[in-house]
């Protein structure tokens, strides 16, 4: 019975935030997977090119947990002086039909200045395909009436979107700081009709790192980042810090999202992980608490692979990387 009615509560809400389902910033490692936040860091690997995908299972404790997989690559092009990338992304819940498939394109200008500073331009193109199937669904009075016919009004949704957003960042060796703006004309098609208004998505992003420097040959250096997301009456606010102690990765943030309806949530977010040459794999852990107490967290885990060669002097222009060694 418990399960059951957390698995209604959680179709309830995906039924009235249906046509907002991309809306909320699934993942909670901002560090290993700046791309899907910022379209401006694409082509920035430290290598020149660099695959990564993540996975994400949201409240493990709801029977039919909420699952995304993104997998991205990007690379630098050093005669354009340019990034460029693709993504595709899967999120849904298992056994309510929910699914939503998406592609990314993204496209960046890095421009040199003085020194060590970078400026780079960012664009990325989003197409997605939206669906909740209701057929392998059942309501009460196909129960109680023992039928495959049900008296609900709720049909099958479906929506394609077409979506575009553009960033920025600047950056010096130790240092940046960068904005992003999504969904600045999103297209929609829902059930034959097109529409175009949709709430702006609306991101800051800044970190740093101080290098603590060597112990037996071991690099270490110490992270300090924050993020902020807002689109429409949704917001979040996260800050952290992680270490590294080559080869081991330790993470520590604290995620808010308040609210003015209900009361705020929050989670705590731990990371352990290792980097070792060209592979770093993180995995992360979402302790809720506040509004969201009673579910349990979320499990991220997180693989990136560099490979290529150094272009557009990386080692200098961004110690940001997963990982730059």
């Amino acid at each position: 019975m418990k399960k059951l009615f957390w698995s209604f509560l959680l179709l309830i809400g995906l039924l009235s935030s249906a046509t907002a389902i991309a809306q909320q910033v699934p993942f909670s490692m901002y560090l290993y997977h700046d791309v899907f936040f910022n379209p401006s860091l694409v082509g920035t690997s430290a290598k020149g090119m660099r695959f990564h995908t993540v996975y994400k299972r949201q409240w493990s404790s709801i029977p039919n947990a909420y699952n995304v997989v993104w997998t991205g690559f990007d690379a630098y092009l050093k005669s354009l002086k340019s990034g460029i990338g693709v993504a595709f992304l899967n999120q849904g819940i298992q056994g309510f039909g929910l699914q939503t498939n998406q592609v990314s394109l993204y496209y960046a200008y890095h421009l040199r200045m003085l020194g060590d500073s970078r400026l780079s331009f960012g664009l990325g193109v989003l197409y997605a395909n939206e669906r909740l199937g209701i057929n392998g669904l059942r309501f009460g009075d196909q129960i109680e009436q023992n039928t495959s016919q049900s008296a609900e009004a709720i049909s099958q949704f479906q929506q394609n979107t077409l979506t575009f957003s553009i960033g920025m960042n600047f950056q010096r060796p130790h240092f940046l700081l960068g904005v992003t703006v999504k969904d600045l004309n999103r297209f929609e098609r829902t059930q034959g009709t097109t529409q175009s208004s949709y709430p702006i998505y609306l991101s800051a992003q800044g970190r740093y790192r101080h290098d603590l420097g060597r112990s037996k040959r071991k690099q270490k250096t110490l992270d300090v980042f924050a993020i902020y997301h807002q689109q429409s009456t949704f917001q979040e606010i996260q800050v952290g810090v992680q270490m590294y102690y080559q080869p081991m990765i330790l993470g520590l943030s604290y995620q808010l999202l308040p609210s003015k309806v209900t009361a705020p949530s929050y989670a705590l977010v731990t990371a352990i992980g290792f980097h070792h040459k060209k592979i770093t794999f993180v995995y992360g852990y979402d302790l809720n608490y506040g509004a969201l107490v009673r579910l349990t967290g979320s499990h991220e885990l997180t693989l990136t692979v560099e490979f290529g060669n150094s272009s557009f002097n990386m080692k200098k222009a961004n110690k940001f990387s997963t990982r730059n060694r």
